[in-house]
């Protein structure tokens, strides 16, 4: 190319020289200073600085220190502004980057990977280019380069529709050098590259619509695919490098959805016992790859509904169950990303083999040991979200093993991960089925864990090894999970209101659960405020039908004792008076228009005065609410029924000895109004 189009020919190309000759200063800070130049400088005239620095890299002698910083700038120039690299500067960068690469056969990552990386973006505008110039040097019976292969491989993976037109000379090449492979690097580039190729097959079969025409396509390559298969699984995945099994088995897996159905089910016989395997050979580190391995493998497996799984149905489930059941490292992205990719492996079996896996899994929730359970636990929460269309005839069974579990659970890590499930449950319509009140149950009872409980367990933590206290769900953080998934069933899962309304009624004479009375009464408060408001059909309470729910006296007597509490958590006194406010209608028609002007004015009172209450003088208004309530009602049978409710309900107060005095004066107050 005798003329440089890419100059500019004003003072801004001796600017640029001088930078690109001075870029690998001595002093840290001005080498920096200088490669940042160049690059904003780039942003005005990106062919410039790719073409004078690629000249610059061609024709003069400087140390290897100064090309490295070099090609790392020309990376980031090109992966910016690849639209506007000239063509006559983009063949200079392919012609630079393949020399440059190739120039020693040893491999040194931070010197020979940026040209690799150069080449690969190149390919976005040059494709053909790049990839004729690569093949030149990857002749038929002959070992290429590890950075020939290495460029090819990443090159399939960020542009897999261009490369697919010449995969079928890539793969006849590489099929006949692969028994020749020795070194480890030379396996290992050769199974990557291999595997990113047929992800490129995949993709692109995907794009065409078809089956003879993407069957046509495959039998071309099938022949190659058979030898890499035989040479990966033969030789290469059972060598002593653990990188290099480990890659081998990632192009077997890729291979998997390319070598045809009956070569597949041929192998799997093999392959899929080898993988599995790996879990106990290799390091925990390398989990990863190997259970991106078997996504791979059992997608195939099952697609089209195929049984061949079936005979390694159970070692499969209860490998992957051993290792989904060991929590990952939070503070590790890569074990993050192998819990989840083994979540993926449950999704996929159950696809195909959804009754059998649940049978599994339900017997996995009624382990003793706590990791199983908590482990099933991850794995049905995902189901759930990932095949609930699989899932349609099988909920009512999930509710009865959630529902059996629960019951019985007594650890903190499990009741939080249970709740969370509950609350994935909730957005699918689960609760609504048989056994879905006890979950709400469940819920509530996580809620409804006392200050006292929690402090005794805190004093009981401070002497214990801080180690050991890092993964354990306390009772204040459970007792925080109830109370934020009730909020959740009123904000965000509205079909939950046909289960909650009116249900939780029935937990208001229930003396262990108490303490979750203002988180409850916030619930249902919030659900009959809409349902009043939008007149829905079910909002009226048919007290006669629904016979394990307290009657409208009982309901009442209840929450005009608990709001004499008004300093108590989650609000109780304000949450208690709305809900009655909202409920007027359906207790007791004759007291509506009296509540709905007197109970706002309670609450207004009780916000303005909350810092410097006088309780007694509360317990006053309140006790004053409670003639005012008979006196419009002004029937006596309804009164003796209101004191007979609360007569029974101071059971419920026996360790409450200021709401159980409330109770007393109450009953004193309803016993003189009855003539």
């Amino acid at each position: 190319m005798s003329t440089q189009t890419y100059l500019t020919g004003a003072k801004v190309d001796d600017i640029v020289q001088l930078l690109i000759s001075t870029a690998n200063d001595s002093d840290t800070k001005t080498k920096n200073t200088i490669t940042e130049s160049l690059i904003q400088l780039a942003r005005k005239h990106p062919s410039l600085i790719s073409g004078m620095t690629a000249q610059f890299l061609k024709k003069e002698k400087i140390s290897r220190e100064h090309r490295i910083v070099l090609f790392k700038m020309i990376v980031d120039v090109v992966e910016n502004h690849f639209n506007a690299i000239s063509q006559q500067v983009a063949s200079m960068l392919i012609e630079l980057c393949i020399a440059e690469m190739t120039l020693e056969t040893e491999v040194q990552a931070e010197w020979q990977g940026p040209p690799s990386k150069i080449l690969v973006i190149l390919g976005r505008s040059f494709a053909e280019q790049v990839l004729i110039e690569l093949k030149k040097l990857f002749p038929s019976n002959s070992m290429p380069h590890y950075w020939i292969l290495k460029t090819l491989g990443d090159f399939a993976s960020a542009n897999p529709l261009a490369i697919i037109s010449h995969l079928e000379e890539i793969w006849s090449k590489a099929v006949l050098v692969l028994p020749s492979a020795k070194k480890d690097n030379t396996r290992w580039v050769f199974a990557m590259m291999l595997g990113r190729f047929c992800e490129a097959e995949r993709a692109h079969y995907g794009n065409l619509h078809g089956s003879e025409q993407i069957v046509a396509i495959s039998e071309r390559f099938r022949a190659s695919y058979n030898s890499a298969f035989d040479v990966l699984f033969n030789t290469w995945i059972v060598g002593p490098g653990s990188q290099v099994r480990l890659a081998s088995l990632q192009a077997l897996s890729e291979l998997c959805a390319v070598v045809g159905r009956e070569q597949f089910e041929k192998q799997i016989v093999k392959l899929l016992p080898t993988a599995l395997n790996f879990y106990k050979k290799e390091k925990e580190k390398n989990f990863l790859a190997i259970t991106q391995s078997m996504t791979n493998i059992l997608s195939v497996a099952v697609k089209d509904q195929n049984t061949v799984l079936q005979p390694f149905l159970q070692i499969t489930l209860q490998t992957l169950h051993s290792l989904v059941s060991v929590p990952p490292n939070t503070e590790n992205s890569e074990s993050i990303k192998n819990h989840n990719e083994l979540l993926r492996c449950f999704e996929i079996i159950g696809s195909t083999f959804c009754d059998p896996m649940l049978t599994f899994l339900l017997a996995q929730l009624a382990s003793k040991e706590p990791r199983p359970r908590l482990g099933t636990i991850g794995i049905i929460r995902h189901l759930v979200n990932a095949i609930d269309a699989n899932l349609l005839d099988k909920k009512e069974l999930i509710v009865f093993g959630v529902k059996s579990m629960v019951s019985q659970e007594l650890s903190n890590n499990i009741k939080k991960a249970a709740a969370q499930l509950i609350v994935t449950m909730a957005a699918r319509e689960y609760l609504i089925l048989d056994g879905g009140e006890a979950l709400i149950y469940f819920i509530v009872r996580c809620a409804s864990i006392s200050d006292t409980d929690i402090e005794t367990e805190n004093n009981a933590l401070k002497k214990k090894d801080p180690k050991s206290k890092e993964q354990l769900v306390t009772l204040s953080e459970l007792r925080g999970v109830g109370e934020n998934i009730l909020n959740l069933f009123i904000t965000t899962i509205p079909t939950t209101d046909r289960v909650l309304w009116p249900f939780l009624f029935e937990l208001f004479e229930k003396g262990e659960l108490s303490h979750a009375f203002a988180v409850v009464c916030k619930t249902l408060g919030t659900i009959a405020t809409n349902k009043r408001q939008s007149q829905d059909e079910d909002y009226l309470i048919d007290f006669d039908r629904e016979v394990n729910l307290p009657k409208p006296c009982s309901i009442i007597s209840r929450i005009l004792v608990m709001v004499n509490a008004p300093l108590r958590r989650n609000q109780l006194a304000q949450n208690g008076l709305e809900l009655l406010r909202n409920i007027g209608p359906v207790v007791q028609p004759a007291v509506v228009a009296m509540w709905d002007t007197a109970l706002p004015k309670l609450k207004t009172f009780l916000q303005n005065n909350l810092n410097n209450l006088n309780v007694n003088q509360w317990e006053e208004l309140i006790l004053r609410l409670l003639s005012e309530t008979i006196k419009a009602v002004n029937d006596d049978e309804w009164t003796m029924q209101l004191g007979q409710s609360l007569f029974n309900q101071i059971v419920l107060y026996k360790q409450d000895h200021d709401l159980k005095k409330v109770a007393l004066k109450h009953l004193g107050l309803i016993l003189q109004k009855n003539k």
